[in-house]
């Protein structure tokens, strides 16, 4: 079954439908969905499975994934890049992390990596990508809920989301908490 009728408002109410719209969407009458929601009417199973239908097919497509919250414009660096252009970069883009590319996604230059490589006594001018990065963000597909991307975060600064195994863009905590009021 799908649940208890006693569910069918805070449902409603939950995805932010009216029950006019959700009368058409599960293709019944608005005066059923209210005597339904009233506990006046107890209905036939057809309709309480149309209705639990289209509450489930909204709720999926009111799913944020993160295709829905990355961000496209990738900014990142080659392997070969100095790190002082890596520096000027996040200056200038006011970021604290860089993919590394060599056709794919190898690696990540953080602030904190170039940091590190200051501890170590080198100079840092004399130095790139491939010398300070850290290993490859986590990778997720465009299709993964935004509940395991947020999960994933709290372990990691950064995500790379893919799309049929490219580099399609990233996903940073901020990126979350922009759209959080759509969860």
């Amino acid at each position: 079954m799908y649940g208890p009728l006693e569910n069918i408002k805070a449902l409603r109410n939950r995805i932010n439908i009216t029950q006019a719209e959700l009368a058409k969407k599960a293709n019944v009458s608005q005066s059923l969905i209210a005597k339904i929601e009233s506990g006046k009417l107890d209905p036939t199973y057809s309709k309480a499975k149309g209705i639990f239908e289209a509450i489930n097919a909204l709720m999926k497509k009111q799913t944020l994934t993160a295709k829905d919250i990355m961000q496209t414009k990738i900014i990142s660096v080659g392997i070969d890049e100095p790190v002082n252009e890596i520096i000027l970069k996040m200056r200038k883009y006011n970021i604290s992390q860089l993919p590394v590319i060599n056709k794919y996604v190898i690696g990540l230059v953080s602030e904190a990596s170039v940091l590190e490589s200051f501890k170590d006594g080198k100079n840092v001018c004399e130095l790139k990508a491939k010398d300070v990065m850290a290993e490859a963000a986590p990778m997720v597909s465009e299709d993964t809920d935004v509940e395991i991307v947020g999960n994933i975060l709290k372990q990691h600064s950064i995500i790379i989301v893919s799309k049929h195994g490219e580099l399609a863009g990233v996903i940073t905590k901020a990126d979350v908490i922009k759209n959080i009021y759509k969860f």
